[in-house]
């Protein structure tokens, strides 16, 4: 059974080929400091630990040698828009990835 809130991985080829199912984002809000509005939302990278690596470092620098840069980037990427776009109205917000 997935853990709640765990997005399903069918939607990218590369995301649901590489990354653990352990993985996923949390979308820290941005808010403009003027008008207590949010801005845009950044992406921030958990559950490394819970898919055996030490830290994001290990497991980026494993992904990289196992699958290559781009390939990774590009399920990370995948995952992020599939987090993103569970929130309600993602269309009027920006999202920034940290990875």
């Amino acid at each position: 059974m997935k853990p709640v809130g765990q997005p399903e991985r069918t939607d990218g080829p590369f995301a649901a080929s590489i990354l653990p199912v352990q993985l996923t984002y949390a979308l820290q809000p941005i808010v403009d400091v003027h008008s207590g509005v949010v801005y845009a939302y950044e992406a921030l990278l958990r559950g490394t630990e819970a898919a055996g690596h030490a830290s994001i470092d290990v497991f980026l620098d494993d992904s990289t040698r196992r699958y290559g840069s781009a390939r990774t980037e590009i399920a990370l990427h995948e995952l992020a828009m599939l987090v993103y776009r569970r929130l309600p109205h993602p269309d009027l917000k920006k999202l920034f990835l940290n990875v």
